[in-house]
Protein backbone atom coordinates (compact mmCIF):
# COMPACT_ATOMS: atom_id res chain seq x y z
CA UNK A 1 0.00 0.00 0.00
CA UNK A 2 1.40 3.15 -1.06
CA UNK A 3 1.27 5.84 1.92
CA UNK A 4 1.18 8.48 -0.89
CA UNK A 5 -2.28 7.33 -1.76
CA UNK A 6 -3.52 6.75 1.13
CA UNK A 7 -2.89 10.24 2.66
CA UNK A 8 -4.31 11.45 -1.08
CA UNK A 9 -7.49 9.35 -0.24
CA UNK A 10 -8.26 10.17 3.19
CA UNK A 11 -7.88 13.98 2.04
CA UNK A 12 -10.40 13.32 -0.49
CA UNK A 13 -12.80 11.40 2.04
CA UNK A 14 -12.65 14.22 4.77
CA UNK A 15 -13.60 17.11 1.97
CA UNK A 16 -16.04 15.16 0.26
CA UNK A 17 -17.69 13.96 3.89
CA UNK A 18 -17.91 17.49 5.24
CA UNK A 19 -18.99 19.12 1.97
CA UNK A 20 -16.05 22.00 2.05
CA UNK A 21 -15.42 21.22 -1.51
CA UNK A 22 -11.86 21.74 -2.68
CA UNK A 23 -11.57 25.36 -3.07
CA UNK A 24 -8.93 27.64 -5.02
CA UNK A 25 -6.57 27.41 -1.75
CA UNK A 26 -5.33 23.70 -0.40
CA UNK A 27 -3.12 23.01 1.86
CA UNK A 28 0.01 21.42 0.04
CA UNK A 29 1.44 19.47 3.54
CA UNK A 30 0.33 16.86 5.28
CA UNK A 31 0.42 18.69 8.51
CA UNK A 32 -1.79 21.42 6.57
CA UNK A 33 -3.78 18.68 5.55
CA UNK A 34 -4.15 16.92 8.73
CA UNK A 35 -5.15 20.50 10.83
CA UNK A 36 -7.26 21.55 7.37
CA UNK A 37 -9.15 18.15 8.19
CA UNK A 38 -9.67 18.75 12.37
CA UNK A 39 -10.89 21.74 11.22
CA UNK A 40 -13.38 20.63 9.28
CA UNK A 41 -14.33 17.68 11.75
CA UNK A 42 -14.96 20.10 14.63
CA UNK A 43 -16.94 22.48 12.11
CA UNK A 44 -19.42 19.58 11.26
CA UNK A 45 -19.58 18.89 15.11
CA UNK A 46 -20.30 22.17 16.25
CA UNK A 47 -23.58 22.03 14.43
CA UNK A 48 -24.35 18.40 14.78
CA UNK A 49 -23.93 17.76 18.70
CA UNK A 50 -26.20 21.38 19.22
CA UNK A 51 -28.60 19.93 16.83
CA UNK A 52 -28.86 16.60 18.99
CA UNK A 53 -29.58 18.11 21.79
CA UNK A 54 -32.06 20.19 20.53
CA UNK A 55 -33.79 17.11 18.87
CA UNK A 56 -33.95 14.93 22.11
CA UNK A 57 -35.21 18.15 23.74
CA UNK A 58 -38.15 19.18 21.23
CA UNK A 59 -38.84 15.09 21.97
CA UNK A 60 -38.86 15.04 25.49
CA UNK A 61 -41.41 18.03 25.39
CA UNK A 62 -43.48 16.40 22.66
CA UNK A 63 -44.03 12.90 24.52
CA UNK A 64 -44.73 14.75 28.21
CA UNK A 65 -47.15 17.44 26.21
CA UNK A 66 -48.96 14.16 24.69
CA UNK A 67 -48.69 12.20 28.08
CA UNK A 68 -50.26 15.58 29.50
CA UNK A 69 -53.10 15.73 26.82
CA UNK A 70 -54.51 11.59 27.70
CA UNK A 71 -54.50 11.99 31.26
CA UNK A 72 -56.35 15.21 31.11
CA UNK A 73 -58.64 13.24 28.75
CA UNK A 74 -59.08 10.36 30.81
CA UNK A 75 -59.67 12.85 34.06
CA UNK A 76 -62.62 14.14 32.21
CA UNK A 77 -64.24 10.63 30.99
CA UNK A 78 -63.81 9.33 34.71
CA UNK A 79 -65.90 12.76 35.61
CA UNK A 80 -67.93 12.65 33.46
CA UNK A 81 -69.32 9.04 34.45
CA UNK A 82 -69.15 9.81 37.61
CA UNK A 83 -71.47 12.54 37.08
CA UNK A 84 -73.63 10.68 34.94
CA UNK A 85 -73.65 7.40 38.01
CA UNK A 86 -73.88 9.44 41.34
CA UNK A 87 -72.79 7.07 44.23
CA UNK A 88 -74.28 6.52 46.98
CA UNK A 89 -70.87 7.96 49.36
CA UNK A 90 -71.04 11.63 48.80
CA UNK A 91 -67.68 12.94 50.14
CA UNK A 92 -65.46 10.32 47.54
CA UNK A 93 -65.78 7.77 45.04
CA UNK A 94 -64.26 4.22 46.58
CA UNK A 95 -63.03 1.62 44.40
CA UNK A 96 -62.92 -1.75 45.25
CA UNK A 97 -59.78 -2.19 46.10
CA UNK A 98 -59.62 0.10 49.11
CA UNK A 99 -58.73 3.42 47.63
CA UNK A 100 -60.89 6.62 47.73
CA UNK A 101 -60.91 9.33 45.64
CA UNK A 102 -62.61 12.95 46.13
CA UNK A 103 -65.16 13.47 44.07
Amino acid sequence: INAEYMGATMWWCIVTLTTVGYGDVVPQTTIGKLCASFAMVIGILTIAFPTMILSVNFQTVRERRRTAVLNDSLIKKVRHKLDDNPTPHSGSVHFSHGISVPA
